[in-house]
């Protein structure tokens, strides 16, 4: 998707869709190695195996970003492969998302370094304009705020998403007005449309909405997905009954939930009334219900891929 305005869409081979009703479902996009830019099977099960390879080969890996996703490939590392130099890097003053009880990133910090991973808190990176992450093993010496000098064969960089938003800027510039806040996300309103009454049209699940961070969980965007499929149909049969449309409001639920592996054996969990950071529990939930495979079989029932 190459632009957005009031009637049609770009997409980015020049070919213009016209639309009555759009659903901006474009999500975010991790770094590397937690999305793969393969296009095709075969070439993503080729660069998984080189990222594997690589990791096998480096020596001292630094992890800079110590959200669920640094947390876990720190942890899988650090277990596979007790004899290499681990180093996570985070720029807050404890792991994982600040929306969570304290515990829970103290519990992780602590299960990372009984597998030797070595954890600087309230860090920030410095990393040179050009400097590439693409999991490849080479010598490199980045340097912290702190002056702290970190020097690795592998770097892997993560620092969270990035939007896939760029797109609205054409209908922003026709419209003189902003439909994106400070991160890149689209402004919306409780029905989960773009935020101008004169686009009731246009919906936005999931990634790319202005929705906090607790809606961002898959769980929590099928649930939108479902709520804006709702709010279409009604949209679409409204003349037919000669009644404006009845639309259901998205509930703004969050989910202050995580579970989080920490190699094959430990983790921490928060849901369900319970925080199980440094508790042996966690390491229990963690392992049992999402250690084994990461969802991925749950992902496979849920998305069978193609014959």
């Amino acid at each position: 998707l190459a632009s957005v305005t009031a009637t049609n869409i770009t997409l980015s081979d020049g070919q213009t869709l016209v639309y009555d009703y759009l659903v901006l479902a474009t999500g975010a996009r991790n770094k590397l190695p937690s999305n793969l830019l393969s296009s095709s099977i075969a070439e993503a099960q080729d660069e998984a195996t080189r990222l594997f390879d690589a990791v096998a080969r480096a020596q001292s890996i630094l992890i800079v970003g110590g959200g669920a996703v640094g947390v876990e490939i720190a942890g899988e590392i650090g277990h596979a492969y007790p004899d290499k130099s681990v180093t996570l890097v985070h720029s807050a003053p404890r792991l994982l998302p600040p929306n969570f009880k304290p515990g829970i990133g103290d519990g992780a910090a602590t299960k990372l370094k009984r597998l030797g991973v070595a954890v600087h808190l309230n860090e920030k990176v410095n990393i040179p304009p050009g400097t590439t992450f693409d999991c490849t093993v080479r010598p490199l010496t980045l340097y912290g705020a702190t002056g702290r000098e970190y020097t690795s064969d592998l770097q892997i960089l993560a620092t969270g998403t990035q939007l896939h938003t760029e797109y609205m800027e054409t209908l922003e510039s026709a419209l003189g007005t902003s439909l994106r806040d400070e991160r890149g996300a689209i402004k919306v309103n409780e029905y989960l449309q773009l935020d101008l009454p004169q686009f009731a049209n246009v919906f936005v699940p999931g990634d790319v909405n202005n929705q906090p961070a607790g809606a961002k969980y898959a769980f929590k965007a099928a649930e939108q997905a479902a709520n804006v499929a709702q709010n279409l149909i009604a949209s679409i049969k409204a003349p037919e009954t000669g009644r404006p449309a009845v639309l259901k409001p998205w509930d703004g639920s969050v989910a202050n939930m995580i579970l989080v592996p920490i190699g094959k054996t430990m983790g921490v969990f928060q849901g369900m009334g319970m925080a199980l950071g440094n508790s042996w529990w966690g390491d229990v939930m963690a392992r049992n219900l999402k250690g084994k495979d990461y969802f991925l079989s749950q992902t496979e029932k849920d998305f069978p891929p193609r014959k």
